[in-house]
């Protein structure tokens, strides 16, 4: 008996490509699909615009869907249908949306009610496939001769928590140090789609290591995940070319430290210059390889200290004036001044009323209708309710195309925005003013130039950066209950 022939490259079934499409359909009802082909194309010519139009067919109640091959095509065929007043009036113009399936059940028992329904297809759902759930809505039901047809709406994964951790045999430049392939662009697209985040690094180990060389294909997606999750590629020893990786969960959201602000009002220049100059010499400090590090590096307490306050000699008080002293006139002079200022008790006793309150935050009341229990959970609700929780990669990138290569950034333009900078400007969150960002410029312009390109090549926007300070104003005339009754002010780094 002949062995079968294990499939060649061309026998595996190619991966679908992203198809770019939009429909166009007539406002009346009695127009059919050639008016509408014929329509649009006396408006839009489209070999003048240089739109490449891939398929054209024909759908149902009289429009058309045309399929162009690149979605800058589609974008720019898009534009120019909106700009035309006479298809705006007469048509309407839309991508496809994907919709939710549907399931029907037939002929069910008029006894049967909705809950009962119900919970019969999520247990015969979860019976048939145990790896899957699924939320059920009726969207419709109508009786017939037989029994009552029902219209169900089903969505896979609605709120649950969602975690992928396999090899994908994707590169890309967002989670490993290889150029993007067609995989890697397909399954961005994916994930973008999906709502998905991507939690590799580019930073870290490769997770694939063999005589044939390394890579990063193994890669952790989650979704629906509030915290922090972090991955780690392990050194030690497994029975395969892959290496061991490591996700830790961290389901409360740990208070961050802010670096304090630096004043240079008093600052010894001299020794903050020669400490920027040993820093910005000393290549293990500055390593564009992992830009993060960097970044954050630049940020730290550390780097901040070189901006110390130079000692100054204060006149020495009075040998009996003890502190115990000082604060007791602190006191008097104070009471004096009150004192000076009103005369009456009972209005001065108003004041200090007045001057001492202070406000108590109400409860806030969460989704479910509870109520928050103390000051942290009410601060969570607020941030949650404003910031909802939207997983993103933890890298910022730009897909590298020939519309988004940016040409490098030159000495000449650096040094136009570095002297643009206002000595006496406030600094930001980070506490970082212009004077120092200018020292730091100055003790290695090469380097300073070097690494704002490399973060525009690879499309990076540091994790310090997104760091922002929040502050809660109450609105008035609301009762302060409710997550919407306060108004968020950010402040980012950058």
């Amino acid at each position: 008996m002949a062995s079968k022939e294990p499939k060649t490259q061309k026998q595996i079934r190619p991966i679908s490509k992203q198809k770019f499409i939009t429909t166009i359909k007539p406002v009346e009802k009695e127009v059919d699909s050639l008016t509408t082909k014929k329509a649009v194309q006396r408006a839009i010519d489209v070999r003048t615009m240089s739109i490449a139009i891939k398929n054209v067919r024909n759908i149902n109640n009289g429009g058309i869907l045309i399929e162009t091959d690149t979605e800058k095509d589609l974008d720019k065929l898009i534009s120019e249908f909106k700009a035309k007043d006479a298809l705006k009036t007469s048509f309407n113009i839309a991508k496809p949306v994907a919709r939710k399936p549907h399931i029907i059940c037939f002929e069910i028992s008029p006894d049967t009610g909705e809950d009962q329904l119900m919970e019969g297809l999520r247990k015969q759902f979860n019976d048939t496939n145990e790896s899957l759930e699924a939320d059920f809505s009726i969207k419709h039901h109508y009786q017939t001769k037989r029994g009552v047809n029902w219209i169900v709406e089903i969505e896979k994964f609605p709120d649950h928590h969602i975690i992928l951790l396999c090899d994908f045999n994707a590169k890309s430049r967002i989670w490993g140090k290889r150029n993007t392939d067609e995989r890697g662009n397909l399954l961005m697209h994916f994930c973008s789609s999906l709502d998905l985040s991507i939690e590799n690094n580019p930073d870290m180990p490769p997770t694939f290591d063999s005589t044939r060389g390394q890579s990063w294909i193994d890669l952790l997606i989650t979704k629906n995940f509030d915290g922090h999750i972090k991955l780690e590629v392990l050194d030690e020893i497994s029975n395969s070319d892959h290496n061991m990786l490591k996700v830790t969960w961290s389901p409360e959201i740990s208070s961050i430290k802010t670096s304090n602000y630096i004043v240079i009002n008093h600052s010894n220049w001299l020794s903050m210059e020669k400490k920027i100059f040993q820093i910005f010499n000393n290549q293990d400090n500055l390593d564009l390889a992992n830009a993060n590090d960097t970044i954050e590096f630049l940020q730290n307490d550390n780097f901040t200290k070189c901006a110390q306050v130079k000692k100054t000699t204060r006149r020495k008080n009075a040998i009996w004036l003890t502190p115990e002293l000082n604060t007791k006139r602190s006191k008097t002079r104070a009471l004096r001044r009150l004192y000076q200022k009103e005369n009456d008790q009972t209005t001065r006793a108003i004041k200090k009323a007045a001057f001492k309150r202070f406000e108590i935050l109400n409860p806030i009341r969460k989704q479910d209708g509870s109520y928050s229990k103390n000051l942290s959970d009410s601060f969570a609700t607020i941030i949650r309710f404003h910031f909802p929780f939207t997983p993103v990669p933890r890298q910022s990138f730009i897909l590298q195309t020939p519309d988004t290569n940016f040409s490098e950034i030159t000495h000449g333009e650096l040094e136009a925005v570095i002297l643009n900078i206002k000595p006496k400007k406030a600094s930001g969150p980070d506490g970082i003013p212009g004077e120092v960002i200018k020292e730091i410029y100055y003790a290695n312009p090469e380097w300073f130039r070097l690494l704002l390109n490399h973060l525009l090549k690879i499309g990076l926007f540091c994790a310090v950066w997104k760091i922002a300070r929040v502050a809660l104003i109450p609105k008035d005339g609301r009762e302060h209950t409710h997550p919407g009754d306060f108004r968020p002010i950010c402040m980012l780094p950058c």
